[in-house]
């Protein structure tokens, strides 16, 4: 597949930190948790922080970065009250983070993904990322993941104004990667397929679904590694 351009979902490049953060920095988390009067398992405020990250819906949500708003949710749900939830939730934030910069800097995806940027790279293709995180998380894990210099332009979509979804966003990307649409590439997530396509974007959809991908507008390419993306582009 002939591109000029590639544009790169920001969750396809670095890996879903939660699970390995919260072990990383289960213990400090604990120790906080422990001050309160309500005793916290472990396993209870994982579930709870889970589900409450899932849930989180308004605009620009940090999910990987994470955010007070969320972490005070979680607190909740665990019956810890409103006023005690949002003071530990700001006393949590920093430790999570620096789990998150702890993991990202190990990450051992991290390898599989530049060997595919300094492929495209040497192709002289123009690459850009783009993510659903606040403008700020996103260039922090770009750099702790030590990516910077891949990158045209890394966009969230807190500076754009529209969501990953909006066919708004990808016209965007064309524009300030500048790139013609019939020569750019998207690689995302399922969600994101069908306003890429919409928009005229060749894609490649990263899943390790064993089923048929079901959507609306079907990807190109489909792959279960980024890897082998080498073998698709050219």
């Amino acid at each position: 597949m002939e591109a000029e351009g590639i544009i790169f979902d920001l969750g396809n490049l670095i890996s879903d930190p939660f699970d390995r953060v919260m072990e990383l920095k289960s213990k400090e988390i604990k120790d906080i948790l422990e001050n309160t009067n309500t005793p916290v398992k472990k396993e209870e405020l994982v579930r709870a922080w889970a589900d409450a990250n899932k849930s989180a819906n308004y605009a620009y949500a940090s999910h990987f970065f994470q955010e007070t708003q969320i972490i005070s949710k979680a607190l909740e749900k665990i019956k810890i009250p409103k006023q005690n939830a949002d003071q530990l939730a700001s006393q949590l934030i920093p430790i999570y983070r620096d789990g998150l910069r702890m993991v990202i800097k190990n990450d051992k995806m991290k390898n599989e993904v530049k060997y595919v940027l300094e492929f495209l790279k040497s192709k002289n293709k123009k690459i850009a990322v783009i993510s659903s995180e606040k403008s700020n998380a996103v260039k922090s894990m770009i750099k702790w993941a030590d990516l910077e210099k891949y990158f045209d332009r890394v966009v969230s979509t807190e500076e754009i104004g529209f969501e990953k979804i909006n066919l708004t966003t990808f016209r965007y990307m064309l524009n300030t990667l500048g790139t013609r649409v019939s020569g750019t590439v998207y690689v995302g997530s399922k969600n994101d397929i069908e306003p890429a396509k919409m928009t005229g974007l060749k894609t490649v959809m990263i899943t390790d679904e064993k089923q048929n991908v079901q959507t609306s507008y079907k990807p190109d390419f489909v792959v279960k590694k980024i890897s082998e993306i080498k073998n698709i582009i050219s």
